[in-house]
């Protein structure tokens, strides 16, 4: 079984940075699930001529990179250097922008630039679980107070103990005896 890069940088940009990527279009097409086929392709020369589609070549320049920079892991989560057909593991990708992401450290420093966009995923998803429904207009001065406490102090309990004496997660409604004075 192959890994996709494009499984997982979509990945990293809806659920990481909170980018929306769009659907594909019907007609985009697949790659085959194994990743040793007849004709020798990698799944990277795949992706090169599924991008020269003017089309697809929008989307997949934003989330190949990404994807690509952890082709060092394999379906489960194993270091390898090469693919199963014996070729040689190339993690890197050059987004749109001119920027390179090479390797998963490539990665952390391409998140670390873009922390912005992963506290703002990271304080609305958490006020979500911690609301148990989908973050609404009311939730916003509280995520964006999480953020800068986020910013000033880098520690995740601040974060909690934000959201948890929060007026919204004390009163929420519906719960017995949770009701404002």
């Amino acid at each position: 079984m192959r890994t996709s890069p494009v499984k997982r940088g979509d990945w990293i940009l809806r659920r990481v940075l909170g980018t929306p990527v769009p659907r594909p279009p019907a007609d985009a097409g697949s790659i085959p699930g194994d990743d040793v086929l007849a004709d020798g392709l990698t799944v990277r020369k795949r992706l090169e001529a599924h991008r020269n589609q003017a089309s697809c070549n929008s989307c997949h320049s934003r989330i190949d990179p990404l994807g690509f920079s952890l082709e060092h892991f394999d379906a489960v989560g194993r270091w390898r250097d090469r693919y199963r057909d014996g070729q040689p593991i190339n993690d890197s990708g050059k987004l749109r922008d001119g920027t390179v992401i090479s390797s998963p450290e490539g990665l952390r420093k391409y998140l670390k630039d873009h922390q912005a966009l992963f506290h703002r995923t990271l304080c609305t998803k958490l006020v979500g679980y911690a609301m148990g429904r989908h973050e609404s207009i009311a939730d916003a001065a509280l995520i964006e107070h999480a953020m800068a406490d986020l910013r000033e102090t880098g520690r995740f309990s601040i974060l909690i103990e934000r959201i948890v004496t929060s007026r919204q997660f004390r009163f929420q409604r519906g719960r017995a005896g949770n009701q404002p004075p």
